[in-house]
This record gives structure tokens, C-alpha cells and sequence, in this order.
């Protein structure tokens, strides 16, 4: 009985991590939905100079392409 509890709490665990990956893959995508729509990559290659001034200004809007803009510019 035992090895059957912990199966199943296993099973309902690796569940809920799926469950919470999916929904963060949704809200990635959505984020660089609303980002591709607004039009604004020709905005920030416009800005070259000042890209990383670009994504503070737009933390607020897109907290995950922030992130990511974070860790990418720095190795530029």
C-alpha cells in the first residue's frame, strides 16, 4: 500500500510540473505575441545604442523578453 501512495503522489507531482511548465510556455509565447504586434523590434533596432536602456523602459511590459534581453546583451 505504501509503494502505492508514493507512486501515486509522484505521479500527481510530476503532473502539476507539467502543468506549470505548459503555463509558462503560454505566457512566454502571449508576451512575445503582444511584443511582435506592438510593433516595437523595428523601435529597438532603431535604438541600437541604447537597447538596453530600450528594454528597462519595457521591464514593466515584458518582464520574461527583459530577462532575456538581460542575459543576451551583456555576451554583445
Amino acid at each position: 500500500m505504501a509503494h502505492e501512495s508514493e507512486a501515486l503522489a509522484l505521479e500527481i507531482m510530476e503532473e502539476r510540473v507539467r502543468k506549470d511548465l505548459e503555463d509558462d510556455r503560454k505566457d512566454a509565447e502571449c508576451e512575445l505575441s503582444c511584443y511582435e504586434d506592438a510593433g516595437l523590434m523595428h523601435e529597438a533596432a532603431e535604438r541600437t545604442m541604447h537597447i538596453v536602456r530600450f528594454w528597462e523602459q519595457k521591464e514593466h511590459i515584458f518582464p520574461l523578453l527583459f530577462r532575456v534581453a538581460m542575459d543576451v546583451l551583456p555576451a554583445q
